[in-house]
């Protein structure tokens, strides 16, 4: 492989990644000053840049659960479809707070 035909190599399988002067006008960008992001994380590959981010799935929510809730929800549990981006660690307490709150307002409904 040289330099001049990484995209083809890529193509055809024979390299996994390109060199680093693919990535490095994302290292640029993100050193730059007038860049305005902050507290991020980026993926940089083969000339893609992404944004990394930790997401949360609604989940299964019982303040009574036990181990064999977890076990018989898990599915509810595992499931992303419903995500959202935490930005803080006070955003996933209060979403737990807002379904306590939700689910009081219905059983005294």
């Amino acid at each position: 492989m040289t330099t001049d035909d990484w995209q083809a190599d890529i193509r055809e399988g024979r390299t996994p990644v390109a060199p680093p002067a693919a990535v490095a006008p994302t290292a640029l960008w993100l050193a730059h000053r007038s860049t305005k992001v902050n507290g991020e994380i980026y993926s940089s590959s083969s000339g893609k840049t992404a944004r990394v981010a930790i997401v949360v799935g609604e989940g299964y929510i019982n303040p009574d659960h036990t181990p064999e809730d977890i076990r018989d929800n898990i599915d509810t549990v595992r499931a992303l479809g419903d995500y959202f981006e935490p930005q803080t660690a006070f955003d996933e307490v209060e979403l737990v707070a807002s379904h306590f709150r939700q689910s009081a307002s219905k059983a005294t409904s």
